[in-house]
């Protein structure tokens, strides 16, 4: 199948330039980015609100006894102490 495909002049020369310094022709160039590109996993949607709250919940499992250093009782001069 014979395709034919509009580019930019400049985008054309670009393409021109990095398939000669590979030794390749654009064809080839082409044919390679197209092959990695589809083994690269596509971007997976952002989880609902729901599903946030509910990975938060397991990622928290266990923690509940754990000690933190922070008491609360720090004041803005303590947390701010070397800028403002």
């Amino acid at each position: 199948m014979d395709a034919h495909i509009e580019l930019d002049p400049q985008v054309a020369s670009q393409l021109a330039a990095l398939a000669a310094a590979r030794g390749v022709t654009v064809q080839q160039l082409l044919k390679e980015f197209v092959e990695q590109s589809s083994t690269i996993a596509p971007k997976s949607p952002l989880p609902t609100q729901d599903e946030f709250k509910a990975d938060m919940r397991e990622f928290a499992e266990g923690t509940e006894n754990l000690k933190s250093p922070y008491a609360g009782d720090s004041t803005r001069e303590d947390i701010c102490f070397d800028h403002d």
